[in-house]
This record gives structure tokens, sequence and C-alpha cells, in this order.
């Protein structure tokens, strides 16, 4: 099929880059309507996959979800659809790519989907934006769901992620860089408080008090609250 030789072509070019991490995003796989032939959608999927999957060589390709757009459906809208279809081809070349706006907008855990992956020991990807939760708004860092991202980034260090952190922002009418710069700022100022204060987030964590666990995180990042 065209589309798999596209993906093909694109694994090419990696190769010659010696890239050994890519994503995609299969938003076009999905359905609009009731009565699709789902079993045959899914069929195709899972072999054009396994296709895919054999002609990798030392490159990851990681499947990043999304629960809509354009398609009303997509087939991979999840992290469970993602592993399930990860384990379905039976391929170690696949891993999943978690977009925090795409999981938003699903009402995913963010730190719940990452820990689900590490104990599988899935290869992972990160795409950092924001959003309200009912669109994929590709907005700032952490301008929205603060501390969605203080758990999240929290649970990267806690599991030793040690890829990319990457920005997948769509700036509309603000400035493009400024947008990018305010999010490399508030990711690195998080990460810096995590990093110094793990312990202290470990032990409110392991108590498993929502009183506790609020009460450490505000206290590192509201400076007056008590």
């Amino acid at each position: 099929m065209e589309v798999i030789e596209l993906i093909k072509d694109g694994v090419d070019v990696a190769r010659k880059l010696n890239v050994k991490n890519i994503t995609t995003c299969p938003l076009q796989d999905g359905h609009d309507y009731l009565f699709s032939n789902h079993r045959e959608r899914w069929r195709l999927l899972i072999d054009g996959l396994k296709d895919i999957s054999s002609y990798l060589q030392n490159e990851i390709l990681h499947l990043e979800y999304k629960h809509k757009e354009p398609r009303m459906h997509c087939l991979i809208s999840n992290i469970g659809k993602a592993m399930y279809v990860i384990n379905h081809v039976g391929s170690d070349r696949l891993g999943v790519t978690i977009d925090t706006g795409h999981a938003i907008m699903v009402d995913q855990n963010l730190a719940e989907s990452l820990y689900l992956l590490a104990e599988s020991n899935m290869p992972m990807m990160i795409h950092l934006d924001d959003c309200y939760g009912y669109w994929d708004d590709d907005m700032i860092v952490a301008s929205i769901n603060l501390l969605k991202f203080i758990e999240f980034l929290y649970a990267l260090e806690n599991v030793g992620y040690d890829g990319w952190y990457d920005l997948d922002l769509y700036p509309y009418r603000e400035d493009p860089i400024k947008a990018c710069s305010h999010s490399l700022k508030i990711i690195h100022y998080i990460r810096t408080i995590i990093k110094e204060n793990k312990n202290k987030l470990d032990e409110a964590i392991k108590c498993d008090d929502p009183h506790k666990a609020l009460d450490t995180v505000w206290s590192l990042f509201l400076r007056d609250f008590k």
C-alpha cells in the first residue's frame, strides 16, 4: 500500500541520518460514522505495522495516539490501544509517543500512562504541549494544567527517562519563539525543583495521602504556602 511505502521511505531517510527514533501519528486510520468495517480497519492497521516492523533495523517506530482529528474516532486513540497494538503486532521495534495534549483530551493521567509503558519495557517518546481538554490546542506547556505536568515530569524523573523532551506547539496568534521559550523555561523550572526535592516527593507519594502530597507540592511551588 502507498502509505506503507511512504513510511518505509521515511525510515530510509532516518537511516541515512543515523536517526534511531521515529514517530508516526496514524490520524487517517479510524472511522467517522457508525456501521463502518471496524474489523477490516483493525486488520489493515495490524498487518501494515507488521510489514513496517519487519523493515526496521535499529530504528524504533513510536505510535502516537490521539482520540480524534481529522477522523471523528482514530483507531489508536489512547495509551491502552497503543499498547494493545504493539502486543498484537509482536515487535520490539515499536514504541509509544505520549503527546500530553492528546492524553489530556481523553482524560488520561499522564504519569499513570508513563508508568504503564515503563513497567511494560516499551520504548517511549514525549511530545509536550497543553490544552483545555476537548481539543488538541497545542498550547504553551503547563499554561493550563500545571499540576498534571508537575506529576508527569516527576514520573519521568522517577522512571529514569533519558530521551528527548520534544515540544509540539502550534502558536496560532502568539509569538512562536516566545511560546517555545516559555515552555522550555517552565519545563526546566519544574524539573529543577523536582530533582532538588525528589526525596520529599517520593515520601509524600508513597504515603498515598492526597493532603500530604498536595501540601508537599504546593510548598515547593508556591513561595508563601504553609
